[in-house]
This record gives structure tokens, C-alpha cells and sequence, in this order.
């Protein structure tokens, strides 16, 4: 779980999260893990476009 909060760096979209969570209201940031909510209101966990061991995060998951 430690390359999932290193690779929020990594990714465009999240780093800008991470960095101004306030202007980002749809993202909630807890325990170093960002979270936003899918089209049925359940909260889920934002996976960085980064990789890991040469190999994307998404797809290890």
C-alpha cells in the first residue's frame, strides 16, 4: 500500500489532489489514501497512474 500513496505523486490528476485537497471537494484524503465516491455513493480508493515493480498499480490490482 506504500506505492499506492508514493505513486499519488506520480499521477497528474491525484498529485493535484494531494497538494490542494480543499479545492477538490468530490476527494476525501485519509491515512496518506485519497477516496471518492462511485455512481452509487459507495467511497472508494483512487489508484495512481504510477508504477510499480515495472508495473502499473492498476493492473497489479
Amino acid at each position: 500500500m506504500t506505492a499506492v500513496r508514493q505513486g499519488y505523486a506520480h499521477d497528474s490528476t491525484l498529485h493535484k489532489v494531494q497538494e490542494q485537497p480543499e479545492q477538490h471537494k468530490v476527494f476525501t484524503i485519509r491515512d496518506g489514501f485519497i477516496y471518492t465516491k462511485n455512481r452509487r455513493g459507495d467511497e472508494v480508493l483512487c489508484l495512481p497512474r504510477a508504477l510499480y515493480n515495472k508495473r502499473s498499480i492498476i493492473e497489479l490490482i
